[in-house]
């Protein structure tokens, strides 16, 4: 049994948390995960897989419902759980955010200014590709009529 894994069957068995969201295998990759008891959580997985942003399933009312909710995150879902802070979509005393680190041990945050802290070793990175070629569409658009 995985340390996360451990920390979820924990968090649900001593009443902490009602709903662990994380991933879990599915058919072709991983997949969301909506882990409401403890025996489920062996399925519980995070690893460099899991690439869908799972913080989108905390704005979700009916799922989460009023109790308190454990999220398994990404370094991209942890940004996603910071922006929600930001835009007031989350309450700190409501929501218990994990993550694992390179060694498998498993980080909880106390809170978003931690998380901040957290990411500040994640620098985020972006590029972007300038297409510069002129396309067909360019030819069209700009040629005058020929005058014979």
């Amino acid at each position: 049994m995985s340390k996360l894994t451990e920390k979820a069957v924990a968090l649900l068995q001593e009443g902490e948390v009602n709903l662990v969201i994380g991933y879990e295998e599915g058919n072709h990759g991983t997949r969301p995960l909506f882990c409401r008891q403890a025996e489920n959580a062996d399925r519980l997985i995070l690893d460099d897989r899991c690439t869908n942003n799972i913080a989108v399933y905390l704005t979700k009312r009916e799922l989460t419902g009023t109790g308190k909710v454990a999220i398994t995150a990404t370094v991209p879902a942890l940004r996603t759980v910071v922006q929600l802070a930001f835009e007031n979509q989350l309450k700190e005393d409501n929501l218990l955010v994990l993550t694992v680190d390179g060694h498998g041990e498993v980080i909880q945050f106390k809170g978003f200014d931690e998380i901040k802290t957290y990411l500040a070793d994640f620098p985020l990175t972006i590029s972007c590709l300038l297409y510069t070629s002129p396309s067909p569409r360019d030819g069209l658009l700009s040629r005058m009529p020929s005058s014979a």
